[in-house]
């Protein structure tokens, strides 16, 4: 049954988002897919110009531009173009003031290039209503998270590690400076605030991460005080966002929290998760899991979702964990670990539920830091479902579920349109998962 349209972004009618006099901050993201095929287009054709479709998201200081990937029905959301070239070595360096010397559009669409160099790297610019606005980073959705800053060498991908100070035993596992600098650069929003959800921020907190927004509507009850991530006195009654995010500063002091008390499907909400790097999802209600599915499609956001559950007592007893991580480009919750809308009457997770445990919540989280670490690193090239399994004597199963890709997936259509995304998607009112619920 098909429920109401919800907003999935900044509608890109607001005019507080429209580019005009003011510079921008600009930036211009593309799936590490995507962009080996332009690479491969522009090996074989020398010279040629690629010219792509893409999506917007604009704020009233920021425009990000994405680049739509082909399999996304883009025809009816062109907000933007992306043309692509091959720039000879005896060019690279060239700024944005190069473009200032042609012909800008004066047209509302705007228009990013970018000139390729032969190893990593680029010059690009947009160009928007007369006006050429440089870029401030290429960023690369995708294994390892690479992100350019035009006309600059990119720093290495692996780096250093230093001898003492702080990171840096974690910095010698993750196996160089490089990964580190990625995991920190990441902006990271987290629907959900409770057991699971307050776990992974801690951990991100800890590993280096510099920004995190919390989203949740919920108020912390004295149940839930045993395994949320908040302090000890004066938390029940309050949000839990505000807890946890007490909970972040004590341990991470320059860590920047934004502790959102609403639902996913408030615009705010919505915004935050524009505008994250990652997209995390650990929530109570499986509508907030599709919105954070529908968001991380849209901008082209990587998307690690969990999930936990008891069930059972005595010889029935089994305990697991779902955990996913999907790329950019590469499906979506419909797609990658059967967010099956249609099994809610089957089988009521919930209602099975025995209880929770604060160990199988520290094992998923554990594992799913250990997935984006990987991902960070490169290792990780493609969307991945893992369930972990306890039964009663404590021996532990872990599994590589296999995956499916929806040709017609409504969810992986919206992927890159950004901003247009909004309005486009109709969320069933019955959302159900066919794996444990969160704890």
């Amino acid at each position: 049954m098909r429920g109401p349209r919800l907003l999935l972004g900044v509608d890109a009618s607001d005019s507080a988002a429209r580019p005009g006099s003011a510079a921008l901050l600009c930036r211009i993201t593309i799936t590490a897919a995507v962009l080996e095929d332009l690479r491969r287009q522009l090996r074989e054709s020398p010279g040629r110009v690629v010219e792509l479709p893409a999506g917007l998201r604009r704020t009233a200081g920021e425009l990000e531009v994405f680049a739509i990937p082909a399999a996304a029905t883009s025809a009816r959301a062109l907000a933007a173009v992306l043309r692509f070239a091959a720039l000879p070595r005896s060019l690279e360096g060239i700024s944005h003031h190069w473009w200032e010397g042609f012909d800008v559009p004066r047209g509302p669409r705007p228009r990013a290039d970018v000139f390729l160099y032969e190893g990593r790297g680029c010059s690009a610019a947009v160009l928007c209503e007369g006006r050429v606005h440089p870029v401030q980073e290429i960023l690369i959705a995708g294994p390892r998270m690479d992100r350019w800053v035009p006309t600059r060498t990119p720093p290495d991908l692996v780096g250093g590690i230093p001898e003492a100070g702080p990171f840096s035993r974690y910095i010698g596992a993750l196996g160089g400076e490089g990964v580190h600098g990625r995991l920190r650069a990441l902006r990271v929003a987290i629907i959900g605030a409770a057991r699971l959800a307050s776990l992974v921020a801690v951990g991100l907190a800890r590993a280096g991460v510099r920004e995190i927004t919390l989203i949740d509507p919920d108020l912390l009850e004295d149940h839930s005080l045993d395994a949320v991530e908040v302090p000890a006195r004066g938390s029940c009654g309050r949000p839990k966002v505000d807890g946890v995010r007490r909970s972040l500063e004590s341990v991470a002091p320059e860590l920047t929290v934004h502790a959102l008390p609403i639902g996913a499907e408030h615009p705010r909400a919505a915004a935050a998760c524009a505008r994250a790097d990652l997209i995390v999802s650990a929530p109570d209600q499986n509508q907030a899991r599709l919105l954070a599915a529908l968001y991380a499609s849209a901008h082209l956001r990587p998307h690690l979702d969990l999930g936990t559950g008891v069930f059972g007592e005595g010889a029935n007893f089994v305990a697991g964990a779902d955990l996913r991580l999907v790329l950019p480009g590469d499906g979506c919750l419909l797609c990658v670990g059967t967010l099956d809308l249609a099994r809610r009457h089957e089988r009521d997770w919930r209602r099975q539920r025995a209880g929770s445990l604060r160990s199988l919540n520290a094992l998923a989280v554990a594992h799913a830091q250990f997935l984006v670490e990987r991902f960070l690193v490169g290792d990780i090239a493609q969307s991945v479902w893992f369930q972990l399994v306890l039964d009663r004597h404590a021996e532990l199963v872990a599994r590589r579920m296999p995956r499916s890709r929806e040709p017609q997936c409504a969810c992986c259509a919206l992927a890159g349109l950004g901003d247009a995304a909004a309005g486009l998607a109709e969320l069933p009112t019955d959302a159900a998962r066919s794996g444990p619920s969160p704890s």
